[in-house]
């Protein structure tokens, strides 16, 4: 068929153009046949164009990117021996944080993950065997001037883990300036190498669609990886009172290489993170 006859979005016509692409030769994985942007991005970045095969399925030729995310999940899975551990979190305190800024500021409002990034780092510093990473015949602990954390961002083109730096020594409000930054950087294919190197730990966050709790894969080298479950709003039975109240709650899961350390350090390192999230200006302030 002609171009103009190709069913695509304005956005998959854009981005064929732009890769000097021919829609009529691609497979599209919207509704009824329909040609999307990642179709597009999925046929730039890999050998070949998406195709039909028989009974009407559509084979996607394995991407660069996708190639190179798929080895270093394997790379995890046979380099370290992976123990994730669940608890439960109010969040109410940290909800009624954000809604502070908010008020504040238009412009410099952190997400919830923004505000655990900076708890975290903190928590780490306390309990820092979780950073640590397994070198041969030692286990390599941070400096003090090495608290870098990654966070998972979700791309038309895969999975990206840019890196926060200096999370400690940065302002809330710096924080998530920097980090609204490398989404847009990885999102429009601009992140650099550099900027994904370095972290000790990452984060990823899939409470935005709906996940409660789920087992992250460590990124190797690190020697553990924080999940961030949704924040849902439940009763929940107060333990200085014989009532219940409506709380904000969430549920983080941590993966961690059990060669590095051990369920205790990790569940302890979670008690203390925990503790932050539920009183989040004291602890930002005693940071």
């Amino acid at each position: 068929p002609s171009p103009s006859r190709v069913r695509a979005t304005p956005r998959a016509r854009r981005a064929a153009k732009l890769a000097g692409i021919d829609l009529a030769n691609l497979a599209g994985t919207g509704a009824g046949g329909r040609i999307r942007e990642r179709d597009v991005l999925t046929a730039r970045d890999s050998t070949g164009p998406s195709t039909r095969g028989t009974g009407g399925s559509i084979r996607l030729p394995i991407s660069t990117r996708r190639l190179t995310i798929a080895e270093r999940m394997v790379e995890s899975r046979n380099r370290t021996v992976p123990v994730t551990l669940t608890t439960r979190a109010d969040a109410t305190g940290l909800v009624d944080l954000r809604r502070q800024f908010r008020a504040l500021s238009e412009r410099e409002v952190p997400s919830y993950q923004d505000l655990i990034i900076r708890l975290t780092a903190d928590a780490l510093a306390a309990d820092p065997i979780v950073a640590g990473r397994w070198d041969d015949d030692a286990i390599v602990l941070p400096s003090e001037d090495d608290w870098h954390i990654g966070f998972a961002v979700d791309t038309d083109q895969g999975l990206l883990v840019p890196v926060l730096r200096d999370v400690r020594r940065t302002s809330i409000a710096q924080l998530a300036r920097r980090s609204r930054e490398l989404v847009e950087r990885a999102r429009s294919g601009r992140l650099t190498a550099a900027e994904m190197q370095g972290s000790v730990l990452t984060v990823t966050n899939l409470g935005a669609f709906g996940i409660d709790a789920f087992t992250p894969v460590i990124r190797w080298p690190e020697a553990a990886i924080l999940g961030l479950g949704a924040i849902r709003r439940e009763p929940c039975v107060m333990d200085d009172h014989d009532r219940i109240e409506i709380r904000s709650l969430m549920t983080l899961s941590l993966t961690f290489d059990h060669r590095v350390l051990d369920g205790g350090p990790a569940a302890r390192f979670l008690q203390r993170l925990v503790a932050s999230i539920e009183n989040p200006s004291a602890a930002l302030l005693g940071a």
